[in-house]
């Protein structure tokens, strides 16, 4: 090779060295994003980058001003007490109907485990309660001049659920995302906030439906609203942390009323997200090791509570690696819980008394089990609902499905699969 041809060479070597060179911050930004087939768990370091195509990746530690300092607005609430709709929660899962005065529809879906949530943080079993669906005929006090559209009150108030129930909303008419809101409220009218809502218009019938997921029971409802309301509201955070992350992520949680497209506002849904498991999940996550087997299904709970606002805002691949690696820990939890909690009401009691409350925690320490493994893959779901109703019949108590036995998952005639025994087996 001749020197010249030998200087023409090494000179395109250095640009095409110079042009690598230049493209690689892009190529290490996009090898960072977290995808659905990326592994890496979400950590507690996370904040919003913006790369060409508008997608966010968490990179640095947000600033997180939480839990705010409360001051809420009271709303002032009448119910439509001749239309409230009743069913009991022995059926598995059950659905209340019904129609308010204004010809708007409402259909909530719920599992039938039902739970009282006390002041300390625990939680005890609340199954078979009577179940009431009112629909609110007229709001006073709301923070939105054009009115609600829709709400119903769930009752008993402040029971909570093991998996999120499906509340629905069919209201007539078309209606623009840039005017609507969800909200929610406590029974008495107390600790107002907004709450995530998405919506989706049926030309056919001329109709909105709109649709949220529950954790709690409380006031629910959607109202037309400017973003000057929505930006004012913001101003007046509710009581509690929990409503608090709930009225910070209803603004981002919009579906366009005649598309099934997201908002472009991706990347700010996800960081909310991320917020929200760092302010609400991980610190119980990260000291579940010392938590006491009594206390293991509330974080179990705020767990749930956090995967259904994910799947809500239809961002589970971004955090599946998160959504697995939490579960995988709480599994392991209630494996270890199991081994001595179980022998309270399984097989050790041989004719002595057990200890109703101890009972009740293992009660729901197995059906929060139940769930978790049912949801998430677990071989051992079957297990968990055995031997709640085991519990269950060893102090004369109903299980979550109204059954004493454990032989069924809730339909009669419907076998459970041959159970895994993890801790102890049942008999």
């Amino acid at each position: 090779m001749s020197k010249s041809s030998r200087s023409v060479l090494f000179t395109l070597v250095i640009i095409v060295f110079m042009f690598i060179s230049a493209c690689a911050p892009n190529a290490s930004s996009n090898s960072g994003k977290n995808t659905s087939n990326d592994n890496t768990v979400l950590g507690s370091n996370a904040t919003e980058t913006t790369s060409d195509k508008g997608k966010s990746t968490p990179t640095d530690t947000p600033v997180d001003n939480f839990p705010r300092t409360p001051d809420p607005i009271s709303v002032s609430v009448t119910l439509d007490t001749a239309r409230v709709e009743k069913q009991t929660s022995y059926s598995f899962p059950f659905s209340v109907e019904g129609k308010s005065a204004n010809g708007s529809e409402f259909d909530i879906y719920l599992d039938n485990k039902l739970y009282n949530l006390d002041a300390e943080g625990n939680l005890a079993n609340a199954f078979g309660t009577q179940v009431t669906v009112t629909p609110v005929s007229a709001i006073d006090g709301l923070p939105f001049s054009q009115g609600f559209l829709t709400a119903i009150q769930l009752g008993p108030e402040g029971l909570v659920m093991s998996d999120p129930g499906k509340l629905t909303f069919v209201v007539p008419g078309k209606f623009e995302t840039s005017d609507l809101i969800g909200f929610s409220a406590d029974g008495d009218g107390g600790n107002f906030h907004m709450y995530p809502v998405t919506a989706i218009y049926m030309d056919y019938d001329n109709t909105t439906r709109f649709y949220l997921n529950i954790m709690h029971f409380s006031l629910y409802g959607v109202a037309l609203a400017t973003p000057a309301e929505i930006e004012a509201q913001l101003a007046h955070p509710p009581t509690s942390p929990v409503s608090q992350d709930e009225d910070e992520l209803a603004p981002l949680v919009i579906i366009k009323p005649d598309t099934y497209e997201l908002t472009p506002l991706i990347g700010k849904i996800q960081l909310q997200l991320l917020k929200s498991h760092t302010r609400l999940v991980k610190p119980l996550l990260d000291n579940l090791s010392g938590t006491k087997c009594e206390q293991v299904s509330v974080a179990a709970y705020r767990f749930n509570e956090w995967e259904s606002k994910v799947d809500h805002a239809y961002q589970n691949d971004y955090f599946q690696a998160q959504i697995d690696a939490d579960a995988n820990t709480l599994h392991a939890r209630f494996v270890e819980c199991a081994k001595t909690m179980c022998p309270i009401c399984i097989g050790s009691q041989s004719g002595s008394k057990a200890d109703l409350g101890k009972v009740n925690s293992m009660i729901t320490l197995a059906t929060f089990a139940e769930t978790l493994s049912f949801n998430h893959g677990f071989d051992d779901f079957a297990y968990w609902r055995q031997i709640g109703n085991k519990c269950a019949e060893s102090v004369g108590l109903q299980g979550a499905g109204g059954s004493t036995g454990g032989d069924s998952m809730g339909g009669e005639g419907t076998t459970l699969p041959t159970p895994t025994p993890v801790g102890c087996p049942v008999p």
